[in-house]
């Protein structure tokens, strides 16, 4: 029997030529240099892990939209206070590693957008 290994992006796939073409068996194992225990689902030490990361991306993203660096009207400052709100709310939700990495990264870019007084918007 043989075992092939076919290695993309942070996965691995491993499967036998036994194996026959119904009832192939795939399976995905986590490279070692990946920190997630999970493979597509988040686990509890996951959300454990990025829970600082997450907290502290979701303060400075409300003190940036307090910045005198942006000309926004206090109705407009609320307004985009409770739209951060819900898109975190939101996201709290997610349980697939790809995604929370995902908002993870557009939650930094946004910060560094803020941080520049530029107000994020939406990429289409």
């Amino acid at each position: 029997m043989r075992f092939y290994s076919f290695s993309f992006s942070n996965f691995e796939v491993f499967y036998s030529s036994h194996d026959l073409c119904p009832r192939r068996l795939w399976r995905l194992r986590r490279l070692p240099s990946e920190m997630a225990k999970g493979l597509i689902w988040a686990t509890a030490e996951d959300l454990a892990r990025n829970r600082g990361k997450v907290v502290s991306l979701y303060r400075q993203i409300l003190r940036s939209l307090n910045s005198p660096i942006l000309e926004l009207s206090l109705a407009a400052r609320l307004a985009k206070k409770a739209e951060a709100r819900a898109i975190f709310m939101l996201g709290s939700e997610e349980h697939y590693l790809h995604n929370i990495e995902d908002l993870i990264d557009a939650a930094e870019y946004s910060l560094s957008l803020l941080k520049q007084g530029k107000i994020p918007k939406l990429i289409q």
